[in-house]
Parts: structure tokens; C-alpha cells; sequence
């Protein structure tokens, strides 16, 4: 609860002067993206080769990042607006709750507890209702623009457009309302099995080739094999998985491989394009025999990432039915197939228009974009305030059942119901 001198000392004035620095910032930043694009589509056509290539591929990022950063300052405004107004309302509440106070001879502490002669009963209950409601409002919306603020701030090192105005539909979210809302999403999106330090090196691709994080991380859930989801940290069904992907090669040279379902052809054709990017130690990828080629992207799941990060840059570079994340994870899956290109393009990102095997995979993008969002915004929570709302979930959850958090990456977090009583009919 906030106390009646911060309340009182509250400057209103200065958060609407950061609203107005922060309209001018979002402007500026919108008109560098709108020159970054510019100047990425002259690059393409004035400086084709690799230099230029990469000098378009950095315009781009700087163009997705500027726009995400008008969009979150854009936000920023609003937020200190209404907290700038909302303050100026508690204000007022608390001055005329301290002017009854005065009236009638009583004292209010810094507390906000009121007190007085004992003949003033009924007016030490008034005024200790004015106080409290005062500080009340005042703390729930300092509460609510310090989510605002905690979502603002972990969206510094989002790559995705769309993913931070998801994340923005929820900003002002609770660490418990997060949490309520991942307990409550229904089962239809399996986990994405990958290790921290591959969400490391997918923020990395995303950050050298201009492709988005959220559109990788669509790209890895979706491609995932069935043995790399069997077992979290790999084991006997992982490897016995990995021996017979191997082994099938000699029955089907055109197999898809690794993690995100790289194709060799496409692999070897995206290494050819950035020759210096699939370098290590001065050896270059390109060199290896067709078999330790497919046995590195099997098993390097950085490799794997990288691959498809460049691959989805060279789709791009068409932008003919690849304008969109939605379209480029389509196109991902026909290996740049023209017919889904026009597709594309005829259909946008709409949906329900595709059909046969696209149909499904665009309806997983729209189911996968808001559980990308959530689990986003559960990881941007500090341990302490993920621990504080697990708990909350657990008193409201009766003894006997658990509360299940399910993001869709990250560890799956649980607890043991605490509700004082049993569902009727549960062991007790």
C-alpha cells in the first residue's frame, strides 16, 4: 500500500513531460524504420552481391527494430498518460479526505490510519474510509503501470513485430493473471523442446540474418521430430531416434533433417550463398561429403538454427508471397515452392482459404502466436514474482489436484493445491 506522503508528493506533471519526450521519440523512430526500408530496397537493386546482401539484411533488422521500438514507445505514452491522470485522481480523493480529517480534528498518519478523540467514532470511520480508498486506487494503478513497465522493458530484446503487439494486448497484466492464463489455455499446442542456449542462439540468427525471433521459434516448434520431444534432456529414445533418421538417408536421400527439417539441397545451397557465415576454424561447410554434412545438421541443433535462419532470409529476398512471418513459415514447408508463393500473395495471411497440408500448418501459426506471447511474458516475470503468483494459483486450487503451467517453452512450472477444503468427491 502506498503511504499518504508519497501519494501527496506524487509529481503527476513530470510523468506527462516524459509522455511528451517519449511521443517525440516514437516519431523519430518511425521515420528511421521508414528510411531503413528505403534504404534496404535500393540496396537490393543498386548492390546485389554478398556485401550488399548483408548491408540489406542489416537495414532490414534496423528497420524491424525501429518499428518495434515506435510501437513500445507508442505504448510508453499512453501508460504515463493515464498513471499522470490516474495520480492526479488519487490526489484529489487523499486532499479531500485530509480536509474532512481536519474538520473534525483528526490525525492521519503517514500510514494512512486515522485517529481521534473517542466521541469522534463515526467521523474517524469516514475518514479512515476516504484515506483508504485514496490510497487504494492510487496503489492498484501504480501496480498495474509497473506491469505496463516490466512488459515495456523486457520487450528491448524482442526481434518480432507482431509477437510485441501481443505481448502488448496483455501488458498491464498481473504476474497471477499471467499465470491464470497459462493454467487456463487449453492442451492443443505441444511444448517446444529445446534447452535455454538454444533460445540463446535463436535470438543471435535472429539478431544476424534480420529474420525474426518469433518466427525461428515458430519454425523449430513446428518442424520438431518425434523423438526430440520424447525426452527433455535427450536419453535412449532420442539417440535410437537419431540412429534410424540416419540409416533412412540411404533409403531416402531427400529426407528432411534436424530440428527445423532442413532438406540437404537446401542446406548446401544456403551454405554456397554465405560462404563466410559456414566457416569454422577455416573450415568451410561446404566441403564436407554429403554423409557428415547430414550427420552435423542432425545433431548440431546451432547449426540447425543457422541454416534456417539464412534460408529464410534468402526466401525473403523475394518478397513475392514472403512478405509476412505467416507467409515466410509457410513457404518454409514447400521449399519455395512458386504455387505457394501466389498463394501467398493471393491470400495473404489469412487462413481458412488454404488448403491440403498449408491449411493445417497456418491454423498452427495462428494457435502457436499468443502461447509464443504468454510464455514470453511469464519469462520477462523476476523468480520471485513467478514463485509469488505460483502460490496465489495454488490457494486457489484444492487439495488434491495441482496447479500445471504450461508455456510453451521454458520449464513447466507446478504446485500442490492448498485450498482448505477438497473437491467434493476427491480423496481426501
Amino acid at each position: 500500500m502506498l503511504s499518504v506522503s508519497v501519494v501527496r508528493n506524487a509529481k503527476p506533471q513530470a510523468w506527462r513531460d516524459a509522455a511528451d519526450d517519449a511521443t517525440q521519440t516514437a516519431q523519430h523512430c518511425r521515420d528511421v524504420a521508414s528510411g531503413a526500408r528505403y534504404v534496404a530496397y535500393t540496396l537490393t537493386q543498386a548492390w546485389p552481391d554478398d556485401a550488399g546482401k548483408q548491408a540489406r539484411q542489416r537495414f532490414v533488422q534496423h528497420a524491424a527494430d525501429y518499428e518495434i521500438a515506435g510501437t513500445v514507445l507508442a505504448k510508453l505514452v499512453t501508460v504515463y498518460d493515464a498513471f499522470a491522470g490516474h495520480i492526479d485522481d488519487a490526489q484529489q480523493m487523499l486532499n479531500s479526505a485530509l480536509d474532512y480529517a481536519r474538520q473534525n480534528e483528526l490525525t492521519v498518519g503517514d500510514d494512512g490510519k486515522v485517529t481521534g478523540k473517542a466521541e469522534k467514532g463515526p467521523e474517524i470511520r469516514t475518514a479512515g474510509q476516504l484515506v483508504a480508498g485514496a490510497l487504494n486506487y492510487a496503489t492498484t494503478w501504480d501496480q498495474t503501470t509497473a506491469n505496463w513497465l516490466r512488459t515495456i522493458g523486457s520487450l528491448t530484446a524482442e526481434t518480432d513485430p507482431e509477437v510485441v503487439n501481443l505481448r502488448l494486448e496483455h501488458g498491464g497484466d498481473s504476474a497471477s493473471d499471467i499465470a491464470n492464463r497459462l493454467k487456463n489455455r487449453p492442451d492443443d499446442v505441444h511444448e517446444l523442446d529445446i534447452p535455454p542456449e538454444l533460445l540463446d542462439e535463436v535470438r543471435r540468427i535472429a539478431k544476424e540474418t534480420g529474420i525474426s525471433e518469433g518466427l525461428l521459434t515458430a519454425i523449430l516448434w513446428q518442424e520438431e521430430q518425434w523423438y526430440q520431444n520424447w525426452e527433455k534432456d535427450g536419453g535412449l529414445v532420442t539417440e535410437f531416434g537419431h540412429i534410424l533418421n540416419e540409416e533412412a538417408q540411404g533409403l531416402k536421400p531427400d529426407k528432411s533433417l534436424g530440428i527445423t527439417h532442413m532438406k540437404l539441397d537446401a542446406a548446401r545451397e544456403v551454405i554456397s550463398k554465405n560462404p563466410a557465415a559456414f566457416t569454422e576454424n577455416g573450415k568451410y561447410l561446404g566441403d564436407l561429403a554429403d554423409l557428415d554434412l547430414m550427420q552435423r545438421i542432425e545433431k548440431d541443433r546451432n547449426l540447425d538454427v543457422k541454416l534456417s535462419g539464412y534460408y529464410l532470409a534468402e526466401l525473403r529476398k523475394n518478397p513475392y508471397g514472403a512478405e509476412t512471418d505467416k507467409q515466410l513459415f509457410i513457404l518454409y514447408s514447400t521449399g519455395d515452392d512458386p504455387a505457394t508463393r501466389a498463394n501467398n500473395h493471393r491470400y495473404g495471411d489469412a487462413t481458412e482459404p488454404r488448403q491440403n497440408d498449408i491449411l493445417p500448418r497456418a491454423r498452427n501459426w495462428d494457435r502457436l502466436q499468443p502461447r509464443l506471447a504468454d510464455a514470453a511474458d511469464w519469462a520477462s516475470l523476476s523468480s520471485a514474482e513467478r514463485q509469488r503468483a505460483l502460490s496465489g494459483a495454488a490457494d486457489q486450487t484444492h487439495v488434491g489436484e495441482k496447479v500445471d503451467l504450461h508455456p510453451v517453452y521454458g520449464s513447466d512450472t507446478t504446485a500442490d493445491g492448498r485450498k482448505n477444503y477438497p473437491r467434493p468427491g476427491a480423496p481426501r
